[in-house]
């Protein structure tokens, strides 16, 4: 009786940890700009946009590497705290040898599926004023663990929405 009674309780455990992950998006991972749709038009000839994903039970940290032609790559790093709480932390964009910190928070609402919808809010100051743009990312990982789909939603102090659908292949699968 009392193993049984362990068995169920360690198998309940199990089943409550598991619900409580979002699903494992660690990896490397190249846009396919031929399966993403209604892409920007910066986005389509785009040379390539890498994610470079590392997650553990706490903290979800993308680097996120664009090559446009004739430019140097260009690398933004954000990192998302899986227990729900705001992250204060800056953006980091690097191209060459310097690094800008901009104001930011993020957030990320893990699903009940393991689905992320990660949302972001930077500031940024110009001569003429400030202004916020806001993105809001549905992250869903195919049931084969090669493809990650990302919905973008990019939003300026509330005004110009741009949407669309990038679609990412898991490198070395």
């Amino acid at each position: 009786m009392n193993k049984l009674f362990l068995a169920i309780m360690l198998l309940a455990t199990t089943f409550t940890f598991a619900a409580i992950m979002p699903v494992n998006y660690a990896g490397t991972w190249t846009l396919d700009t031929k399966q993403s749709k209604d892409l920007p038009k910066e986005l389509q000839n785009v040379n390539f946009v890498k994610l470079y994903i590392t997650q553990d039970n706490k903290v979800l940290k993308v680097v996120d590497e664009t090559k446009f032609s004739g430019q140097e790559a260009l690398k933004q790093t954000d990192v998302y705290n899986l227990d729900g709480t705001e992250s204060k932390k800056p953006t980091e964009v690097s191209k060459g040898s310097g690094t800008l910190k901009i104001p930011a928070t993020r957030k990320v609402v893990v699903a009940d599926d393991g689905k992320l919808k990660l949302i972001k809010a930077r500031g940024f100051q110009t001569p003429n004023g400030g202004f916020i743009i806001t993105q809001v990312e549905d992250w869903t990982l195919s049931a084969d663990g090669k493809t990650l789909t990302v919905y973008h939603v990019n939003q300026m102090d509330g005004n110009k929405k741009e949407e669309y659908e990038m679609v990412f292949i898991k490198e070395g699968s």
